[in-house]
């Protein structure tokens, strides 16, 4: 990896990328652009500010992929899974306590799919924001989240041909949610850019 982008994708406050790496595979890679901020106007969406990374897990069934949603957001409103990296905390340590959390499930991710990138706002404490995309193996176990305090309301079984249309309801949100909307449909625009580059990754 050229220097620049070892400083950009392999920073040293996140730990255990290497070895995710080498465990489940080298993920295709991408800065993202910034997104608008529901509080700021025209500033970037306030990601970021108590920790430097997420996990996003992706959990196929045999319909399709697992979305959820959460009591606060805009009703009707899923999206793919996240979880915090706690500083510190290595990645696929992060991705197996995650799954845990939030779905009750004990399960081993298969596949690194992807790492966005996000740029640091300016003045913030932290020079950058991080997703990792992990793919765990198809399931169809009842997702029973162990941790209360995620206010997870439910979750939906949506084909992958549905995505598209996932990606442009967060991408349109109401004005106070359309920064947050156009972050977290990023993720999802990738994912389908992956499962197209490397379909092999999901069989």
């Amino acid at each position: 990896m050229p220097v620049d982008l070892q400083k950009l994708f392999r920073p040293k406050e996140i730990v255990g990328i290497e070895e995710a790496e080498a465990a489940v595979g080298v993920p295709l890679r991408r800065n993202a652009r910034l997104v608008p901020s529901r509080a700021q106007g025209g500033g970037v969406y306030t990601y970021g500010l108590n920790r430097s990374a997420e996990i996003v897990m992706i959990l196929p069934r045999p319909e399709g992929i697992l979305l959820h949603t959460k009591r606060f957001y805009p009703s009707g409103v899923y999206r793919l899974p996240t979880g915090g990296v706690d500083d510190g905390e290595p990645i696929l340590d992060a991705a197996r306590r995650e799954i845990r959390e939030e779905t009750g499930m004990e399960l081993e991710p298969t596949r690194f799919l992807f790492h966005l990138r996000y740029p640091g706002r300016p003045g913030a404490p932290r020079r950058g924001f991080h997703s990792f995309g992990f793919l765990f193996p198809e399931s169809s176990g009842e997702v029973v989240p162990e941790d209360e305090g995620e206010q997870i309301d439910d979750w939906r079984t949506v084909a992958w041909s549905k995505i598209p249309a996932t990606i442009l309801e967060l991408e349109n949100l109401d004005s106070g949610w359309i920064g947050w909307g156009q972050f977290r449909s990023l993720a999802h625009s990738f994912l389908l850019e992956c499962r197209g580059a490397h379909p092999e990754w999901f069989s």
